[in-house]
């Protein structure tokens, strides 16, 4: 076998763990979309809220207490939860967690 084979069966292989995992896993392409949406927007501190929904979609859960409102965007393996002031601004992260 040369090593042009070799090189192309490993290929071959690599393709098709990838297709499997996107077709009888499809929570983790939602997840990293998730992720990378959040991340690219940089620091989420001040933001608006409509303006990290136009990004990350809509947030799985909204929680109000008084004047705070805490919203978690939860996918199978990532999760994020902010707090937004009564003006809608986020003022950061509560918590995060990323699973493989």
């Amino acid at each position: 076998m040369e090593f042009t084979d070799v090189a192309l069966w490993i290929a071959g292989i690599a393709i098709a763990m990838t297709l499997y995992k996107m077709l009888f896993n499809p929570g983790a392409a939602a997840s990293k979309n998730l992720h990378r949406n959040m991340r690219s927007m940089g620091t989420i501190a001040g933001r608006t809220y409509d303006e990290i929904v136009r990004i990350a979609g809509k947030p799985t859960l909204i929680e109000t207490s008084g004047d705070v409102i805490k919203c978690s965007w939860n996918t199978q393996n990532y999760a994020i939860k902010l707090e937004f002031g009564k003006d809608r601004i986020c003022t950061g992260v509560i918590g995060e967690a990323q699973s493989s």
